[in-house]
């Protein structure tokens, strides 16, 4: 799992690439446009959390989708 700076016709943001080891298919793909260059991923139990800062306490979730066999964002109730 990376996120990376991207730049393409002057905008620029980052992107979370999950590729499967075993197929090497592209399993998600989320791009964010903005001016920060800084994530940190995490995980939690089974779940893939990305912060936007190093004060922010307050991540997005990414969890794995079994039924349906693909990445999904949890809701985040109670936040902005």
């Amino acid at each position: 799992m990376r996120r990376i700076l991207f730049a393409a016709g002057g905008r620029k943001g980052s992107f979370l690439l999950i590729i499967d080891e075993d197929t090497r298919k592209a399993r998600f793909l989320d791009t964010t446009p903005g001016a920060h260059q800084f994530a940190i991923l995490s995980v939690h139990q089974n779940d893939i959390v990305l912060f936007g800062c190093m004060e922010c306490d307050a991540g997005r979730v990414l969890r794995w989708n079994a039924k349906r066999k693909a990445f999904r964002w949890v809701p985040r109730y109670g936040h902005d």
